[in-house]
């Protein structure tokens, strides 16, 4: 596959992109906890499976490790 000078441009900012929304969207991600108990039940599922998709430990996960450490 050949790809135009263009095609390779669009590509290479596209990948700018996405790798700067890999690193912040986790941090995004970690502030929403601090307002977990003042969410909706779906508001709190769907923080909960945002946070499985970037690899944040989810609000039961953090509460299991807190246990396991006291």
């Amino acid at each position: 596959m050949i790809l135009t000078k263009k095609q390779e441009t669009q590509i290479s900012k596209r990948l700018e992109e996405l790798t700067v929304l890999k690193e912040k969207l986790p941090e995004l991600v970690n502030d929403l906890f601090w307002d977990y108990q003042r969410m909706s039940s779906s508001g709190k599922e769907t923080l909960d499976k945002i946070a499985v998709l970037v690899g944040v430990p989810t609000d039961e996960e953090i509460e299991k490790a807190s246990k396991e450490t006291t």
